[in-house]
């Protein structure tokens, strides 16, 4: 399964969508933010319900960032400052981050092996990131990370 997501998008948009591989709109993402709130992300299906949300912890010395599915606390995305080169650990899944992401260019890997690989979009869609799924299972966890991992980057290029 893939996915793809507007580079830039999550900067620039208070609302945009992530599209499947025919270009169909699959996911709206709506973005809320508030000094008492911080950033908040809220992924749609195409019908309005919403399926899942991020929260930035914004009080915290390192970026955090909370998933919840349904409404239920699932993950804690952390980046961690250990070098030059970004780390991120999604706590409570046991996922890590793996690859080059300031060019979109890594996986997720669990305990389990490969959940997610990300890169620029290929041909189609060439403006796109590509999410490629090997677990279909925890896609709703790991476009959340992406997304996290996006809003981070983007506050710090501000």
């Amino acid at each position: 399964m893939k996915l793809y997501v507007k580079e830039k998008a999550i900067s620039v948009m208070d609302k945009f969508f992530v599209r499947d591989e025919d270009g169909k709109k699959k996911y709206e993402i709506k973005k809320k933010f508030g000094p008492s709130i911080g950033l908040k992300l809220h992924i749609f299906d195409m019908d309005g319900n919403e399926l899942a949300y991020i929260k930035e912890k914004n009080i915290s010395v390192k970026p955090k960032f909370r998933i919840y599915i349904d409404g239920e606390h699932t993950a804690t995305i952390t980046k961690k400052i250990v070098s030059l080169k970004p780390k991120y650990e999604v706590e409570e899944l046991g996922w890590k981050i793996k690859g080059n992401i300031f060019e979109h260019n890594y996986k997720i890997v669990g305990d389990k092996g490969e959940a997610m690989n990300i890169h620029k979009g290929r041909f189609k869609l060439s403006d796109s990131f590509e999410l490629e799924f090997s677990d279909k299972k925890h896609v709703l966890e790991a476009l959340a990370v992406v997304l996290a991992i996006d809003c981070v980057m983007d506050e710090e290029e501000e």
